[in-house]
């Protein structure tokens, strides 16, 4: 692992609106400050399904696939033009299943890899298992030019097998990307703690904030280091966070007490 600037952009998100969330991204990415001679050490992360929400009564319009999507499209032009690498999730459309798939771009703007949400959460207003199809058990991680880095969707979160199969397999970052909803902020900040003190990773959960019909999304984006230290945490408001990655943290942790 390289050191990394990592960008958490904790956003509402327009339900169903593409165009609009579109157009919040570029704004929020306008924001940040990077650093162009760094650049390919530079990630940045939206949240679970950033350019539509669970706008599941209209998927088959929604749902893309990912060679000329549109969403897909506009996240790799957004990846050249800023010269840094994105992690979010979209609506995946592919031989007639639908699928909530995260994905990982480089900033060349090449899809490094992507991972098919595995535990989709059954309960309304969500209702996933509804509409989508599972994928499957996650087995290694995406390497990239700076680490090795896991992708994670929400509900994920509560199945501690898929993050330490990813730790196994040497991923050293662990992104879980979501909409997180009231009133379990103590699950997400509890979990996302665990995750990093069992695995001895740098994990981050980047959440929106905003409502849908039947729910209200809290934020509460954070990234913590290997030991489980909050190396920040944001508000319940639209913001960008972000923190410096050193890979000693890694070495660290493990050389104090090695559980990996």
């Amino acid at each position: 692992m390289k050191p990394l600037d990592l960008y958490l952009v904790q956003m509402d998100i327009v339900f169903g609106q593409k165009k609009k969330n579109f157009q919040k991204a570029q704004q929020f990415i306008n924001q940040i400050k990077l650093n162009p001679s760094s650049s390919e050490h530079q990630l940045i992360c939206f949240p679970e399904l950033f350019s539509t929400s669970y706008d599941f009564k209209n998927i088959g319009l929604q749902a893309e696939n990912l060679t000329d999507g549109e969403t897909i499209s506009f996240l790799i032009d957004l990846a050249v033009d800023y010269n840094v690498s994105i992690i979010t999730s979209l609506l995946e459309y592919e031989d007639g299943h639908y699928y909530n798939t995260g994905v990982l771009i480089d900033a060349k703007g090449t899809l490094l890899g992507k991972y098919r949400k595995n535990h989709l959460f059954p309960l309304p207003p969500m209702d996933e298992t509804q509409f989508l199809t599972p994928g499957k058990l996650p087995e290694n991680g995406i390497q990239t030019s700076y680490a090795n880095i896991g992708i994670q969707i929400c509900y994920d979160l509560r199945f501690p097998e898929n993050s330490r199969t990813l730790a196994k397999s040497g991923v050293e970052v662990l992104i879980y990307v979501a909409e997180f909803p009231k009133p379990r902020d103590y699950v997400w900040t509890t979990l996302l703690q665990a995750r990093a003190i069992e695995n001895q990773v740098f994990v981050a959960g980047v959440n929106r904030v905003g409502t849908i019909p039947g729910a209200c999304f809290f934020g509460l984006s954070m990234i913590v280091d290997p030991s489980g230290t909050i190396l920040i945490k944001g508000s319940q408001a639209e913001e960008n966070i972000s923190a410096f990655l050193d890979p000693k943290q890694i070495d660290i942790a493990r050389n104090f007490l090695k559980t990996i």
